[in-house]
């Protein structure tokens, strides 16, 4: 994978975990960490797996509640997004007492995925917004101010999706977004 490429011609990027190094003579690029590499635990069954992952989600979430005071989530239909909107609901008093929102982005043709989002919101605690594709308009979507915080001229793997999402829920007044996008990516590395 090539980790230091850009679209841009002579310009690279610093790989994850290098710094710079730039003397009068000499230019190093120097790598300052790498993660710890060791063999995880071993659990008896795949029940133990779950129960373990799931106390990670967790307390990984709870770590990361500041307040209890509009928070969202955003909800693809995908079982990442649907447990992170399931541990917050759960952290934030339950479907009785959760006030969290959800943002998603509806595909008028991707009836299964709107499906599972129904039946994630249907739980309860839940104030849902769907977004869908005649809500983007030219009025919305700030393309200049999107390009201005891309590292790509035109970001088209997901950038734009999660621009929409944080601007909907920037005009809500969400404080705290939690996101499980490309979760399922970690799981054939998780085990």
């Amino acid at each position: 994978e090539d980790t230091a490429g850009t679209f841009y011609e002579e310009i690279q990027r610093l790989p994850n975990g290098y710094f710079l190094v730039v003397e009068r003579d000499s230019i190093k690029i120097v790598n300052y960490w790498k993660p710890p590499l060791k063999e995880g635990p071993r659990y008896r069954s795949i029940e133990e797996y779950g129960d373990a992952f799931r106390d990670i989600l967790m307390k990984a979430t709870a770590d990361r509640i500041r307040d209890s005071d509009r928070i969202a989530c955003t909800l693809s239909g995908g079982l990442d997004s649907s447990s992170v909107v399931a541990a917050v609901r759960q952290l934030s008093g339950g479907p009785a007492h959760a006030n969290l929102a959800t943002f998603a982005q509806v595909d008028p043709g991707g009836q299964d995925a709107l499906a599972m989002i129904r039946s994630v919101v249907d739980q309860g605690g839940i104030d849902s917004h769907l977004i869908w594709p005649e809500d983007v308009t030219a009025e919305s979507f700030d393309l200049p101010a999107f390009m201005r915080g891309s590292n790509e001229p035109f970001d088209v793997d997901q950038g734009w999706f999660a621009w929409i999402t944080l601007q909907a829920a920037r005009r809500r007044g969400v404080r705290t977004l939690f996101d499980g996008y490309d979760g399922d990516q970690m799981h054939p590395y998780s085990l």
